[in-house]
């Protein structure tokens, strides 16, 4: 008989699980579909008994889902609708103030800084705005139609595409967030953030690069004591048990999917846009020789680094350093270990 090998190595589907979905009344707890289960296993006769082979059941908690459970507002729907509310607030508001204000003799009046951030919530004011587009370089005014012909494609396609493409797409159309979806707040909160910034940088430069930096080393320093702390890895595994519960995962949840964990290359382009920004003009430029001696410098430098990450004794330290921008790197795998003939069945189920 040829033994189930149950794999250590987290990368690799253990031979010996079976994953299956249970149905269940709610008034059913995880525990006794665990206990019925396996005082179920232990009463039938199967054929594989003789060759001392059993069965156990395992569930988690967390895989139990009861279909009322999405009716209940959590804190992150409270604080998503709060949000809204305040933007739809801000957006009526303006819009009412910019159509009061031509009807007065207020739009004579030089407006204050505190006016003109809150007009530009009006929707009146950005109406006027949306079909002008930017002449600077006239080169580029081709790609605006593209843009708009682009993604109003986009939008049609992903919205009605499988109910268009053919007749017989008879499925249930379920609408979630998808997992990668992440990255829509982040990108807002890095932008909210880099206008500030831009803001303060503009009024007091000295003030306000030193606030960027200062925002640079808290981005890089967060995610290194998150993982620090927690014992985490620095990388999020692919591995298949992230790949049928993605949102479950800790590592997702900590890490990945955060702001604040993820802000450091955000803010590093925005030093290398200041930088750019400030040599634009500049007829300092560099020689060959400049060019082949630093290229030299970089790739030795960049071997020193993978040689301390990888062989050197400090590579726990560094994989914290580079937990923020480093997102592609596989562990080594773990040698596998032959089990004796004991299966587990994995059940998730759904209350």
């Amino acid at each position: 008989m040829h033994h189930a090998q149950d794999h250590k190595d987290p990368s690799q589907q253990a031979k010996n699980v079976v994953l299956m979905g249970w149905c269940m009344p709610s008034s059913c707890t995880p525990y006794d579909l665990k206990t019925y289960l396996n005082g179920y296993f232990n009463t039938i006769d199967f054929p594989l008994r003789n060759h001392n082979v059993s069965y156990s059941s395992f569930i988690e908690d967390k895989n139990c889902q009861r279909e009322d459970e999405n009716n209940d507002l959590d804190q992150m729907d409270v604080s998503f609708g709060l949000v809204c509310a305040i933007i739809v607030s801000l957006v009526i508001s303006s819009t009412l103030y910019d159509c009061f204000r031509n009807y007065s003799n207020e739009k004579l009046v030089a407006r204050s800084p505190i006016a003109s951030l809150f007009l530009t919530f009006s929707i009146k004011g950005n109406l006027k705005k949306l079909p002008h587009a930017d002449d600077s370089n006239p080169a580029l005014t081709i790609l605006y139609g593209m843009r708009v012909i682009c993604i109003c494609m986009i939008i049609t396609d992903h919205r009605f595409g499988t109910h268009l493409s053919s007749a017989v797409l008879n499925f249930e159309l379920v609408e979630e967030c998808m997992v990668h979806s992440w990255y829509l707040p982040c990108d807002f909160h890095y932008f909210m953030v880099a206008v500030i910034l831009c803001i303060v940088i503009y009024k007091n430069k000295k003030m306000g690069l030193i606030l960027l930096s200062f925002v640079t080393m808290a981005a890089i320093i967060t995610p290194f004591a998150i993982v620090w702390y927690y014992q985490k890895s620095a990388v999020l595994f692919f591995y298949p048990d992230f790949l049928r519960q993605p949102k479950q995962q800790e590592d997702f949840l900590l890490t990945y999917s955060k702001s604040h964990t993820r802000a450091s290359p955000y803010f590093i382009g925005m030093i290398a846009g200041y930088l750019y920004y400030r040599m634009r003009g500049s007829e300092k430029c560099l020689k060959k020789i400049s060019f082949a001696f630093s290229d030299i410098v970089l790739a030795f430098s960049s071997a020193f680094i993978l040689y301390l990450t990888v062989e050197a004794p400090f590579r726990n330290i560094f994989s914290l350093l580079l937990a923020p921008p480093a997102r592609d790197v596989k562990p080594k795998p773990k040698p596998v270990e032959a089990q004796e003939s004991v299966n587990e069945v994995t059940c998730d189920s759904h209350l």
